[in-house]
């Protein structure tokens, strides 16, 4: 009878195996570290409530900056009193009331009478502070820049708090750039420039390029917008990064008066390249097609409308050397047919005249054969 069970013994140890195996696993999932996934930035959002006015502040939390939400009657600004901050960050919130007013207490993510809170980012967090009284409210003024310039934004003499905020390369950097004012406080702003730097102009709740006087019955924001003197490329120039993906050789190449390019090499289409995006679009010439016609080897110049006429080419048929008698012109987005030659041009010259007229001066007929007339082109003919 044992040697009967022992087949069993060994299945039942064997199963008991797998399941204590299994087991492990699944602890072994379970205990994973959650500092290996990357979590999400979470968002703090401060509210106002009551009747009074104060201020909730945060100091800055790694590279976030600092938050300053002014809070008046319950009203307050959604952009100034949002931030964002690291997973698992800790913020501490401090509510100071305005004078003739009480900090009543924290709602939300933040409970209490007591003027700080901390809050944990592990997840998106709302927090309201009430104000109680009747006190004047206070409002905030937030300075920026603009433009590549720099310079400096600074208060009248007197003002509590100064602002004294210095902008470099169109950027506020450093100084006093925000500060909040009791309802009714007058603030005026003038900028001043860096050497050799130009101001040039408010925007916001700022207008202008004088000196600008705000009366703070609200959140305010002025920004101002400074220019860097001219660089060597104003006189000399300039390279960009080059384009790349070309879709033709250029070997033809002219600016349009839109300032576009046109462009196009042998056995290609037309295109257009916009510098400012860098995009190309095929424009292909339908009066010009066929083995016969081909733009390449063509003599182009521009017109006095902005036009560019385009007349000879290249027989792609019978080979190099061999030109053809086509004419046309493009005006920024299409061509259009303008009369043909009388001889077929192989590389002529086109020249325009001071009465508008154009006059096509050379280039190959066939191998060895040279157009000696010139022709003269005027109005599409």
């Amino acid at each position: 009878m044992r040697g009967r069970l022992q087949p069993f013994r060994l299945v039942a140890a064997l199963a008991t195996a797998v399941a204590i195996a299994s087991a492990c696993q699944d602890n072994r999932q379970a205990t994973e570290p959650e500092f290996a996934r990357v979590k999400p930035d979470r968002t703090l959002k401060v509210a106002g409530a009551g009747t009074g006015s104060g201020k909730v502040t945060a100091p800055q939390v790694l590279e976030v900056s600092p938050l300053l939400c002014g809070v008046s009657q319950g009203s307050f600004d959604p952009t100034e009193c949002s931030k964002t901050y690291p997973w698992k960050s800790t913020v501490t919130l401090t509510a100071a009331a305005d004078p003739g007013s009480a900090f009543a207490g924290w709602s939300g993510a933040c409970s209490g009478t007591g003027a700080t809170c901390k809050v944990t980012m592990t997840q998106a967090r709302n927090v309201q502070a009430s104000f109680s009284g009747g006190g004047l409210p206070s409002f905030t003024l937030n300075i920026a820049g603009t433009g590549t310039g720099s310079g400096t934004v600074r208060s009248q003499t007197g003002l509590t708090p100064a602002i004294n905020c210095t902008i470099t390369a169109g950027s506020a950097t450093s100084g006093t750039c925000s500060a909040s004012y009791t309802s009714a406080t007058g603030v005026t702003l003038t900028a001043a420039t860096a050497t050799g730097h130009q101001f040039t102009g408010w925007s916001g709740d700022c207008s202008g390029t004088g000196i600008c006087s705000l009366t703070m019955s609200d959140n305010r924001a002025a920004t101002a917008s400074f220019a860097a003197p001219a660089g060597p490329e104003a006189s000399v120039g300039r390279w960009d990064a080059p384009v790349n993906g070309m879709p033709a050789i250029a070997v033809h190449l002219s600016q349009l008066k839109n300032g576009r390019l046109l462009l196009w090499g042998h056995g290609e289409e037309p295109y257009t390249l916009n510098p400012a995006g860098g995009a190309f679009t095929r424009v292909p010439n339908g009066t010009c097609s066929g083995g016969n016609c081909e733009l390449f080897c063509a003599g182009h110049t521009f017109l006095s409308d902005g036009r560019l006429l385009v007349a000879g080419g290249h027989n792609e048929t019978l080979g190099d050397g061999h030109g053809i008698t086509q004419s046309s012109t493009f005006d920024g987005s299409s061509w259009q047919g303008s009369g043909s030659m009388a001889m077929g041009r192989w590389y002529p010259t086109l020249v325009t005249l001071e009465n508008g007229s154009v006059v096509a001066l050379s280039g190959s007929s066939s191998p060895g054969v040279t157009a000696t007339t010139p022709e003269r082109w005027t109005n599409g003919t």
